[in-house]
């Protein structure tokens, strides 16, 4: 008994189609949320003490942390902040090569506007 394909019918927008049409704004946008998420995280079970001292001349201030972040919540901030960075290489590569256009092995194009 034949069945028909699903595809046929609709059309499937797996998670990949959907970040392969984000345009780079939102690359940069969703890298920076995750950056303030991985900070947020890390801070919020961060054992121990943080300082700043600023003084003049600049070469005279110092930053200091001494301490620890532990837990399934610090785990989750050192992810969110690896994949800031990922995010933003993806968002500059983008940026600079223009990823809104389709690959020429792709799917196929978006009509554009007075083309039949």
């Amino acid at each position: 008994m034949w069945v028909p394909a699903p595809t046929q019918y609709f059309r499937i927008n797996t998670p990949w189609i959907i970040l392969s049409r984000m345009k780079s704004k939102l690359w940069f946008v969703t890298s920076g949320l995750m950056l303030v998420l991985g900070i947020v995280c890390i801070a919020w079970r961060w054992h121990g003490t943080a300082s700043v001292n600023l003084g003049i001349p600049l070469s005279s201030t110092a930053v200091q942390f001494c301490g620890s972040a532990s837990g399934g919540l610090a785990l989750a901030g050192l992810g969110a902040m690896i994949l800031s960075l990922l995010l933003l290489v993806i968002a500059i590569f983008r940026w600079l090569f223009g990823g809104s256009a389709q690959s020429e092995a792709g799917g196929a194009s978006l009509p554009q506007k007075g083309s039949k």
